[in-house]
Order: C-alpha cells, then sequence, then structure tokens
C-alpha cells in the first residue's frame, strides 16, 4: 500500500477561531496536522488549536478511483516543512553517475600471523582503531559503488607477558628478567607491545544487494604508509616503573591490506582485513603479516 505521511507545523497566518462556514471548517494555529493517503482514503489529523492546545479533529475520505487528490502549498518555505517517507521505489531518485562523500570508523583487533613461535602475540587486548574519508562514486545507479579517500589508521599488537621486543640492529625477543636476575625483586603489570600509525589511502567496490543498501558486501584495500612504529616494553618493579619505547624498528615504510566487509540489517557492520605484505624490512625482523578484523561504521 502506498502511504505518505505529511507532518507540518503551520505559521500564525492560518485563519482566526475554530468554526464551520458552511462544509469549511477553519482552525486557528494548528500544533500539528497529519495526513495519511493510501489507495482508497485519506485520514487527517489536526492537533492543537489557539483556544485549546488539547483540540483534536480528524475525518476519512473514501477515495474512488475517479476522485484525484490535489495539494497545494503557498510557498516554497511551507514545502521545506514536509517531512515524507516510506516512497515508493519508483520514486527514489537513482544515485547514477552522482558522488558522495563519507565518514567511516573501524574498530576492531589484530594479531601478527606467520611470526615464528617465539614470537607470541595476543589477539586481545591487540587492537585497532581507524577513520577516514571517502569519496563514493555510483557509475551505474544504487548498488555500485567505488570509492576512494584518506585516513589514520592505530594498530597496537600485545605480546605474551613473558618477552618484550628489543632493538639491537635488528628487532629480536627477549624475556623479562626472573626475581632471581633482577636482585630477587619482582616485576608486575607487565606490558609488551607492538604499536603502528599510518596515514592510509581506501579503495573500495560496493555491491548493494537492495536499493536501500541495507545488504550489502565491500571489497577492497588500503595502502598503507607506516609513518611511525615503536615497540614498548612496560613494567613495575618494587617502587620502580619501567616505561621504554623502542623507535626504529625497521617497519616496512608501505604495506597494503586485503579487506572485505559486510553490511546487514540489526547486525553491526563486520570486516576482516589481512596484509600479504611482511610487517618488517627482510633484514629487520621476523617475517609475519598483520591481520585484523571487528566492527566497521
Amino acid at each position: 500500500m502506498k502511504k505518505l505521511l505529511i507532518s507540518v507545523l503551520l505559521l500564525g497566518s492560518m485563519t482566526t477561531q475554530a468554526e464551520t462556514v458552511g462544509d469549511t471548517l477553519l482552525i486557528k494555529k494548528p500544533s500539528k496536522v497529519t495526513i495519511e493517503t493510501s489507495d482508497k482514503q485519506q485520514h487527517i489529523t489536526i492537533n492543537g488549536s489557539s483556544f485549546n492546545s488539547d483540540f483534536k479533529y480528524e475525518q476519512t475520505i473514501e477515495l474512488k478511483d475517479t476522485v484525484e487528490v490535489k495539494r497545494r502549498f503557498s510557498n516554497w518555505k511551507d514545502l521545506k516543512k514536509l517531512k515524507l517517507n516510506k516512497k515508493n521505489d519508483k520514486d527514489r531518485k537513482s544515485k547514477r553517475g552522482t558522488v558522495e562523500s563519507n565518514v567511516y570508523l573501524n574498530i576492531g583487533m589484530g594479531v601478527m600471523t606467520g611470526a615464528p613461535s617465539d614470537y607470541k602475540f595476543r589477539v586481545w587486548p591487540s587492537w585497532e582503531i581507524g577513520v577516514g574519508l571517502t569519496a563514493d562514486w555510483y557509475p551505474f545507479g544504487n548498488r555500485n559503488c567505488w570509492s576512494i579517500g584518506f585516513g589514520l589508521d592505530w594498530r597496537r599488537y600485545r605480546m605474551s607477558s613473558d618477552y618484550y621486543l628489543t632493538k639491537d640492529f635488528t628487532l629480536s625477543e627477549a624475556g623479562y628478567m626472573r626475581p632471581e636476575e633482577f636482585n630477587h625483586a619482582t616485576q608486575d603489570h607487565l606490558h609488551s607491545s607492538l604499536n603502528v600509525y599510518s596515514l592510509q589511502i581506501p579503495v573500495f567496490y560496493t555491491h548493494n544487494f537492495d536499493r536501500d543498501g541495507k545488504w550489502s558486501i565491500m571489497l577492497g584495500g588500503f595502502v598503507n604508509f607506516n609513518t611511525s612504529a615503536y615497540a614498548k616494553m612496560k613494567y613495575t618493579t618494587g617502587d620502580n616503573d619501567v616505561d621504554v619505547q623502542s623507535y626504529g624498528i625497521g617497519q616496512r615504510p608501505v604495506t597494503v591490506d586485503f579487506m572485505v566487509a559486510f553490511d546487514c540489517p540489526y547486525f553491526l557492520n563486520v570486516y576482516c582485513k589481512y596484509s600479504p605484505t611482511t610487517f618488517f624490512k627482510s633484514d629487520r625482523g621476523p617475517k609475519m603479516h598483520q591481520l585484523n578484523f571487528g566492527f566497521w561504521f
């Protein structure tokens, strides 16, 4: 059933007192007028008036096939106040040839894959946060979209609490000192992580399975310019806090991620990214790859 809902906040230019003149009803300053039109009838509801804020008037008109519903607006300002919903598919404007801009946000977890067995990374509390802006092009209509943009990304990969990363020309792994190696003092609140900041260029193709884009799949990837990376070691021993950050760890300046994302109603959008390029340069660290997954907004 085709249905049109119109909500109008009428101005004081409308007529005075609520009274009937012949078969005409005049109401001063109604607060809300709702008109619902279906194939066979039209229902009009008027709420509020200048003389009674609780005033309510309802009227139902049966429409025959020969009856035409006419609407007239006094000026463009009144028309802009209308709120229309439940538009028919035939009335939806095609996006064919249009370009839109959108902001994206992804929040997820990650892990390094393919690393030697001594390099122990944990999926949690590893995490990733990314944000960016895309230009979306619809060359053939609403269902197909090509996107390119610019973004920022921060990834932190947590290691096992028994190990940390050190830089000695090449990045290597070492264990935390045992109590007997550190004057019998204990080491608490152990934290070992690998952090990387990137400038990104995302390139996507999105296919919408319906005109509203509620069901879709997105394929594409990111070109990552890894502007900064460091290994972090942090722990407490006795009354002392130790916090060491090692920069210049030999990450590749440019890496690539392949990504797939799904969008479906009533669920958060999910994504998965994998980098076929190794994180470190060939002579600076182990050969391992970044794997990230989470939610896409």
